[in-house]
């Protein structure tokens, strides 16, 4: 199992979140880095809207940032930019994703450009 995501066991769809998978991890620099998840086919959004995106804590809770969706709204996979906070409660862990690792994707995107 990847430290950096629970154990997919943990992870479990709810009212407020999907079970998405990482499909691609790019670390474009030392303090830049993006990652594609699969999509719920429910899933709606607009150009400029942003979404919650976690991963589950070791006490079993949703440990959650909004983060801009950086995917157009018709594409199959989510894509998220984010920058490496060496000492940020998600992001600490969120850059040692690794593909088929599991994220949680709130069901709820908000927000305008």
């Amino acid at each position: 199992m990847n430290i950096a995501a629970a154990a997919p066991a943990a992870l479990k769809a709810s009212g407020a979140f999907y079970v998405e998978t990482v499909t691609a991890v790019t670390h474009w620099t030392a303090s830049l880095f993006s990652f594609r998840t699969t999509r719920d086919a429910g899933l709606r959004f607009s150009s400029g809207q942003f979404i919650m995106v976690g991963l589950m804590t070791e006490e079993g809770r949703p440990l959650v940032r909004a983060y801009s969706i950086a995917s157009p709204s018709w594409h199959e996979e989510l894509e998220f930019y984010s920058i490496k906070v060496p000492d940020g409660p998600l992001t600490s862990r969120l850059q040692n994703i690794q593909p088929g690792d599991q994220v949680l994707i709130g069901r709820k995107p908000t927000g305008t450009l």
